[in-house]
């Protein structure tokens, strides 16, 4: 129990200074930067490599996979990605188009294990494209390349966000051109929450992201562990579906998470309503903590030209993809661009850089929330729709290739 209770407290500390870190510098250096590489020279300098496994906190974080899986599908409403259909679509070119020239571009100079393992996690995909291709490398023998993914998961969001940052305000400042008088937007902000108050049903909103059908569970019996049941039961139904289709589990948690939301059996946000999010993100770097423990000073040094190199592919690529999306679904091209680099950071990355786009170039509160409502929707959906897309391509697809 101490050597437990010890390497749990002292690995916690390594999230606590990422956090503390990533507040100071708004978010500039993201937390799991910190934490990642803070991990590597701890156990570079002595610290027992163990530690995730004593505190039994690293399998722990291999069970929430699929539960953070289904969660992400719950934190847009099913039916935004019909009304916001635009954003899908520019997400689609773009993963597509970032993948391919990572594939052709990066493989002829790196070999195809070393592009294909970081893909994923480059184009949308995140920690959790990142955790599946680390897995996949040491089941081959090439575990040597698991620092590829995992250093891409803690790049993208210094790389990617002051990028679709620059990009948003040049698209907010044209956006703000268009508002005739600041009338207009407070009559809209008003008639909006008009609206909202005559509707007053508890559809199409976290409570019940459905727009279609009530909330299967009522609320009063919606406990936490009702939902964490619910849960553990789509991600036991995703291991079947896994074993008797070959496709992989994480897509099967993201389709089940979609279609069980639009019919009501889940609510929004469900690892936050079940208040169970951030040890399931804590377990989850723990997780990702016992794939780095053969990445040695060596490997890092001799694999960080092809991590740089990799990303700035990636970053062309998602780039061009947005450019030719919003081209096609007819936006600005700034817009376009912006939801294609935005892909590479994802959620929360993209409601951070919204927000502040947003409070930097609006001058007044209404001017603030009116460029915010136009900002944030295309960037939260393409979003998540690139992380589906980036899982089904790479992890479901690709990573069966190696």
């Amino acid at each position: 129990m101490y050597e437990m209770i010890l390497s749990a407290c002292i690995l916690f500390a390594i999230l606590v200074l990422g956090d503390i870190i990533s507040l100071r510098t708004k978010a500039r250096v993201p937390m799991m930067f910190v934490a990642l590489i803070t991990y590597l020279i701890l156990t570079w300098v002595g610290m027992p490599k163990d530690f995730p496994t004593v505190s039994n906190l690293g399998m722990f974080g291999e069970l929430m996979i699929p539960l953070l899986v289904i969660h992400m599908s719950t934190l847009v409403p099913p039916h935004e990605y019909i009304q916001h259909w635009r954003a899908v679509v520019v997400a689609l070119i773009s993963v597509t188009v970032s993948v391919l020239i990572i594939i052709f571009a990066g493989g002829l100079i790196f070999g195809y294990p070393s592009v294909l393992s970081s893909a994923g996690a480059v184009s949308g995909g995140g920690v959790i494209a990142a955790l599946a291709s680390m897995k996949k490398l040491q089941s081959i023998g090439l575990g040597a390349l698991a620092v590829i993914p995992l250093v891409m998961v803690a790049l993208v969001d210094p790389i990617g966000q002051p990028i679709a940052a620059n990009m948003l305000r040049k698209y907010a400042k044209a956006l703000k051109q268009t508002i005739k008088a600041e009338t207009i937007i407070i009559e809209a902000c008003e008639q909006l929450a008009a609206a909202s108050d005559v509707k007053n049903v508890p559809y199409g909103t976290d409570e019940n992201p459905s727009i279609r059908y009530k909330a299967i569970i009522p609320k009063e019996y919606e406990t936490e562990f009702v939902m964490l049941f619910k849960l553990f039961a789509l991600s036991f139904i995703a291991v079947i579906l896994e074993k008797y289709s070959g496709i992989n589990m994480i897509f099967w948690c993201l389709a089940l998470g979609i279609i069980t939301t639009h019919y009501g059996i889940l609510r929004g946000k469900m690892l936050e309503r079940a208040n169970s999010l951030g040890i399931a993100m804590a377990a989850l770097l723990f997780y990702a903590f016992t794939m780095m423990n053969d990445i040695t000073p060596q490997v890092l040094l001799q694999e960080i030209v092809t991590v740089v190199a990799i990303l700035f592919i990636a970053v062309i690529g998602l780039i061009l993809g947005g450019f030719l999306g919003g081209k096609m679904v007819k936006w600005p091209k700034e817009l376009g661009m912006a939801v294609g680099i935005g892909i590479m950071f994802g959620f929360p990355g993209n409601l951070i850089v919204s927000t502040e786009v947003s409070r930097s170039i609006g001058e007044t509160a209404e001017e603030k929330k009116y460029i915010l409502e136009q900002l944030l929707p295309p960037m939260l959906v393409s979003g998540l729709a690139g992380f589906a897309i980036a899982l089904g391509i790479t992890v479901s697809i690709l990573l069966k290739t190696l």
